[in-house]
This record gives structure tokens, C-alpha cells and sequence, in this order.
């Protein structure tokens, strides 16, 4: 159930409590993950799961380099940018919407994850592999199934009002 009739169910306050403990709890779940894999890449493991490999690697050519920033300006607009998200889900929890809330607690979990990665210095940790995708994280899918879902949130809204 989503709009009003939410809102008038479960306080706002609660529905803000719920999402950042889950955008919490997604970004422990990928720093915990990153955690286990560092400890055990001086090993060089590999963990095959047939189509996907968990694989750790450091990918050191910082993303600031690609844009011509330098890493602070980096780190303070994923900072920025995470600030932007937390007061976007204050938004969507005052409205009632629990996709957008649902979305809001993935991307929240995502980006905090990444922010926190990235202020330890060594590198942007990454140990998915397929093969077919460049390597990638778990606080990148997070963030991926969180701006699908918003998308698919804001479609069904757009159809229902129709």
C-alpha cells in the first residue's frame, strides 16, 4: 500500500527509522564483505560460484583521475551527494511511497558504502566477476537495484494516474 493511506498507518518517523537502518545494514553487509575478501587476498583466492567468481581486487586508478579532480573534491560530492539522498528519503517517507522508500534505502546503503570505501585511500575495492561485466561490488548493485526500482516506482505512479 502506498500515498495516503500509508502515511496515515505508520508515522513518518518510523518509516525513516526502518530505511536507514536497512540502508545501514546494506552498507555493513558490503564493507563486512569487502572486509573478508581483503583478509584473504594476499591468498590470491578464488571463489568460484560457477557464473559469478568472488574475486578481490583493488582498482587503484581512482575515479577522480578519469574526471581531472583531485580525490577530496570526489569524496566531499559523494559526500554531498549522499547528504542529497538521505533528505530525498525524508521526502518519500513524508509522501507514503514504499518504493520510493524501498529504492531510498538501497541507493542509501549503496552510496554510503561507497563513500566509506573510498575514505579508507588504498583503492576502490571490487571482488564480483563474471567476465561478461567489469568487476564490481556489492554496494554497486545496491545501487543499481535501487535506481531501477526508483524508476519502475516512478513509472507506476505515472500510469496510475492516468
Amino acid at each position: 500500500m502506498t500515498g495516503p493511506e500509508a502515511s496515515e498507518r505508520v508515522p513518518v518517523f518510523r518509516r525513516l527509522v526502518q530505511v536507514y537502518a536497512t540502508a545501514a545494514l546494506l552498507a555493513v553487509a558490503d564493507l563486512g564483505l569487502k572486509s573478508w575478501t581483503m583478509a584473504r587476498m594476499p591468498a590470491a583466492q578464488v571463489f568460484d560460484f560457477g557464473i559469478l567468481q568472488l574475486r578481490p581486487s583493488y582498482d587503484t586508478q581512482s575515479d577522480s583521475d578519469a574526471v581531472g579532480f583531485p580525490e577530496r573534491i570526489l569524496l566531499i560530492g559523494l559526500g554531498l551527494a549522499v547528504i542529497i539522498l538521505g533528505a530525498y528519503t525524508l521526502h518519500a517517507a513524508m509522501a507514503g511511497h514504499t518504493p520510493d522508500l524501498m529504492a531510498s534505502a538501497l541507493i542509501l546503503g549503496g552510496a554510503t558504502a561507497e563513500l566509506v570505501g573510498r575514505v579508507e585511500g588504498r583503492g576502490h575495492i571490487e571482488y564480483f566477476y563474471t567476465g561478461w561485466l567489469p568487476d564490481f561490488n556489492l554496494a554497486e548493485v545496491w545501487l543499481v537495484a535501487g535506481v531501477c526500482l526508483l524508476g519502475l516506482a516512478a513509472l507506476s505512479r505515472r500510469r496510475a494516474r492516468r
